[in-house]
């Protein structure tokens, strides 16, 4: 079997730190709804992490009008 090269797209540089090093590690795109998280655990340049959160990530969420807490979700 053929060993595939993933493919390379450039997204900018990273600008969040999610690990809380003190160096940025995370680059935060938006892709139509949803959000993209690169995240470079290796420090090589490269993301070794994709996380995409969106609306069908989580499904719908019920909102109550007579649960006013719920308001502030």
């Amino acid at each position: 079997m053929a060993e595939i090269e993933p493919i390379r797209v450039g997204i900018g540089p990273a600008d969040l730190d999610t690990d809380a090093d003190g160096h940025a590690d995370t680059a935060a795109v938006v892709e139509g709804p949803d959000l993209v998280l690169h995240t470079d655990l290796d420090g090589d340049g490269l993301a070794d992490r994709t996380v995409r959160i969106g609306p069908d990530t989580f499904g719908p969420r019920e909102v109550h009008w007579w649960a006013p807490w719920t308001w502030f979700e």
